[in-house]
């Protein structure tokens, strides 16, 4: 690699803090474009800038050097550590790498895709391997846009699984709505820049932790106007989101560019398991099977000897959790045995198959069965990647498995920060913090019964006969049904054992789990297992050093499920007649394409027929961990669903409690007073009718939007798929009384609607100055708006919808090759 070629790109690279452990390495990264660094005293401003930020990796953009190998030859005087520069000419360009005298890091390559533009370095820490790739791309539109397609070829050729840390100065905005002050110079390098950048899974790191903000790394006037752009960025590899736990603009005194200093913790722990899971393979095994039949029948026998039978049932499950284990640690030698012996065998007949070939039949067939048990790796690796459906595999490649740990890495949360902003890493801090967050979401909250009382004036009531199908005995064929609508391969409660287990034994176990249901519906009390649920986070969007940037879904023991699962196909039945047709989620023969369809409908309607209308979509933070476990049942009796099912609903959040799965192990329990939990085959229903008050109560006080020529009868007032909620409103009036229903319903139900992330937008040809006055700061778009994943509006604004998606379906397709 030629390394005297100069405008400056400075990395300089250090590991503070490293934890052998954990595999984790604390890295601080900035860029800074110094326009010039000729000068020895701006040389030394950066080494100021490194000790007072404590920067343990550092990464300059230099424009404008005038550097040669002279001013490198005193770069590598002042700096004691190792550099690699890429020089442009004389007067302009260049970049460089400066890595910390005190790294132990280990250079495995680095080349120039540009001379003075681009420069790659990779390197390993720590068995981590990381790729530095530093930009400096050109103020001139046509050969910037030839500088990212020569990027895009050095992108290509990176392994999936590796890191790429990519910065530096863009000379351009990807978004020219929020990052600049004016027009974008030059849209066609902006936009090939974001194809490749969707394309190679990289993401804006500061723009992903800063999502709506407007700050700028750039700014210079001229002739009285102020212009500004952040046009010095970092992107990331996505399956490193987790791993940031920083990114700032920091303002430096000698250069018109502001400095990005970016935080991440690299780590990789590994697939670790926070408690024990039944192995299924287990199933194929007819030892095993026949093995458990015995025991099962030998503890059915135990049942006389425990005061209830919940308490028999808990404690079997433990028992079948040894009698797994056991089993396991007896054959796990038996079939390393195997292996070790297929492989001698097919050593042997190698060495004389040459010679005999009526041994090449039995080599084959000794490959086949090694061929076997590799596949069985593969399978493994493809499940927890979610690859569930796979045509024509190849032999087993390293992809698959690099695959399984670019999704683990996705979902590691590897830090989190506290509330004097200092972040910690300790897995027995995180897990306290993980409770403290979420005992402060679930705590039991105090609504208004009057306001209770109102609110649910009115709604649907199921008739007597509903009533009394509802509310039936529990049958054992109920059950069966339920079992077998189980999905097989999903994730297993805190007792380990999955849908699959209660599938294959269901012939030795459903007699015995319904008399343990029907002993639990007398006692007031389910298993204790079934109380607990284990929270899994998976990550949202921002910052993910916040626990309220992760998704939470429970993960529920089976037996639960079964029950929640009888409930639920019960409801269904009835659901549609107490839940109306505006309202899809979890409704049988309704789907959310029916709230897409009237979405469109409406915007083609009011282009039609000249009209005006205000849609409202309405945000409401934590929804599903929001509903108040009374005001469900107050909503539930409401609508008539009768005291026996009733009971069995309160059975399935009686004594509730969560522990959250973090830094591979488990928190202290939390107790859990409200919230629908996201994970029981029930949960999307009771949501549904837990809301259907709301919508209720909309559909009654506001006028929405009517057709031309059609009574008030016809109108159309909100659009819901469960929390994604649209309102339709023709004037103040509505507004006014939308706001005094969500009022309402935050009193009665414990919901707080999120107006910072909710959306206004006027369809028609309104008058702004004349438009109704919105809540909450809120303010009127006139575009279109997102609901439900997708952009709805004009033309223009509807395009977004296909934005990245060729990307995103190459870089697919790309792994494959």
């Amino acid at each position: 690699m030629v390394r005297h070629h100069l405008v400056f790109l400075i990395y300089f690279f250090f590991f503070t803090g490293f934890l052998p452990s954990l595999n984790m390495a604390n890295l601080r990264v900035a860029s800074l474009n110094m326009n010039g660094g000729r000068d020895a005293r701006k040389r030394a401003l950066i080494t100021e800038i490194i000790t007072q930020k404590k920067l343990d990796v550092f990464f300059f953009f230099l424009q404008e050097t005038h550097s040669d190998n002279v001013i490198e030859i005193e770069w590598g005087l002042g700096w004691t550590g190792q550099c690699i520069f890429s020089h442009g000419t004389n007067c302009c360009a260049g970049v460089g790498i400066l890595f910390s005298p005190t790294l132990d890091i280990q250079i495995l390559a680095s080349s120039e895709c540009i001379n003075g533009r681009i420069l790659h370095v990779k390197a390993e820490i720590q068995g981590v391997v990381i790729h530095f790739i530093n930009v400096y791309a050109s103020n001139y539109g046509p050969e910037r846009k030839h500088q990212f397609k020569m990027l895009e070829g050095k992108l290509s050729v990176i392994d999936s699984s590796e890191c790429i840390i990519l910065g530096g100065d863009w000379n351009c905005c990807v978004d020219c709505t929020l990052d600049r002050t004016g027009e974008e110079t030059h849209f066609e390098s902006s936009n090939f820049l974001s194809h490749v950048l969707t394309k190679m899974d990289l993401f804006d790191v500061w723009r992903r932790n800063n999502p709506m903000s407007r700050q700028y790394t750039w700014v210079r006037i001229a002739e009285g106007r102020c212009h500004a752009a952040r046009l010095d960025r970092f992107y990331l590899s996505g399956s490193y989101s987790a791993c940031v736990v920083n990114c700032h603009i920091v303002p430096v005194g000698f250069t018109d560019h502001h400095m990005i200093l970016m935080e991440l913790i690299l780590t990789f722990t590994g697939t670790q398991k926070s408690f024990w899971h039944f192995n299924t393979k287990l199933l194929h095994d007819f030892t095993f099977c026949e093995n458990f039949k015995l025991f099962w029948a030998f503890w059915r026998s135990k049942k006389h000897e425990f005061p209830s039978l919940i308490g028999w049932w808990e404690v079997g499950k433990a028992q079948i959790r040894n009698f797994c284990q056991q089993f396991t640690s007896k054959s796990t030698d038996n079939i390393r045995r195997v292996i070790q012996q297929l492989e001698q065998e097919i050593t042997d007949l190698k060495s004389v198959s040459v010679s005999q070939h009526n041994q090449q039949d039995l080599l084959y067939h000794k490959r086949m069965e090694l061929h076997t048990l590799l596949q069985e790796r593969v399978k493994g690796a493809l499940i927890r990647a979610q690859f569930t459906k796979l045509r024509d595999m190849d032999a087993p490649t390293t992809f698959f498995f690099n695959l399984e740990k670019s999704v683990a890495r996705r979902r590691q949360m590897v830090c989190l920060r506290l509330q004097n902003d200092r972040v910690t890493m300790e897995p027995a801090e995180m897990r306290r913090l993980a409770r403290e967050f979420y005992a402060n979401l679930f705590p039991k909250a105090t609504c208004d019964e009057a306001v209770v009382a109102e609110l649910l004036q009115g709604l649907p009531h199921l008739t007597s006969e509903d009533q009394e199908t509802l509310n039936a005995k529990l049958t054992l064929e109920e059950l069966t049904t339920a079992v077998t609508q189980m999905a097989s391969g999903r994730s297993s409660g805190i007792d380990g054992l999955p849908a699959d287990f209660f599938k294959h034994f269901w012939n030795v176990l459903g007699n015995d789990l319904l008399d343990v249901f029907n002993d639990s519906f007398v006692r007031g009390t389910l298993p204790a297992s079934c109380q607990q649920g284990v929270l899994s986070l998976l990550p949202k969007k921002g910052d993910l050093a916040l626990l309220k940037n992760w998704r939470p879904v429970t993960l529920l023991c089976t037996d639960y499920k079964i029950l929640s699962k009888v409930l639920s196909n019960r409801l269904k039945r009835f659901i549609d007649v107490l839940i109306l047709v505006d309202q899809s989620y979890c409704v049988p023969d309704r789907s959310m394409l029916d709230n897409l369809f009237l979405m469109r409908d409406v915007f083609a309607v009011c282009e039609l027929y000249d009209l005006n209308v205000g849609v409202i979509s309405i945000d409401q933070e934590k929804a599903f961990d929001r509903v108040d476990h009374t005001f469900l049942f107050s909503t539930l009796q409401a609508f008539g669903v009768g005291n026996v099912f009733l009971t069995w609903v309160k059975l399935l959040y009686a004594n509730a409690s969560c522990v959250v799965k973090v830094a591979g192990g488990l928190s202290d329990p939390v107790s859990v007073h409200r919230g629908i939990r996201q994970g029981c085959p029930i949960s999307g229903q009771l949501y549904s009718l837990a809301i259907e008050p709301l919508s209720f109560r909309l559909r009654a006080k506001l006028k929405g939007f009517t057709l031309p020529g059609m009574g008030h009868s016809s109108s159309v007032v909100v659009s819901a798929y469960a929390d994604d909620v649209n309102v339709f409103i023709s004037d103040q009036h509505d507004v006014n009384e939308l706001s005094g229903s969500l009022t309402m319903y935050e009193k009665a139900s414990s919901a707080k609607v999120n107006w910072e992330k909710s959306e206004a937008l006027l369809v028609g040809k309104w008058c702004v100055e004349r438009s109704p006055t919105l809540p909450g700061n809120l303010c009127w778009g006139r575009n279109g708006i997102k609901t439900l994943g997708l952009f709805i509006g004009n033309d223009q604004f509807q395009r977004k919808n296909w934005e990245g998606v060729q990307e995103k379906v190459e870089s697919k397709l790309s792994k494959w090759i």
